[in-house]
């Protein structure tokens, strides 16, 4: 992997508060509240194709 990805992720994840870590472990109580969040939104209609996301996540970056 290039090493400006690296510096990169480091600068973000640096900079990042305890709170605004996307990737901190879950409570099992916080699990299925997200989990009853996205049912919620996805009985509501609140979804999106998969190959669609994909697609504009492809086009989003130039990938």
């Amino acid at each position: 992997m290039d090493a400006s990805v690296y510096e990169f992720t480091g600068l973000l994840l640096k900079n990042m508060s305890e709170n605004d870590n996307p990737y901190k472990p879950l409570t099992r109580e916080e699990i299925i509240e997200q989990l009853a969040i996205a049912r919620q939104h996805a009985d509501e209609g609140k979804t999106m194709d998969a190959h669609k996301a994909s697609s504009n996540i492809r086009e989003k970056y130039g990938l």
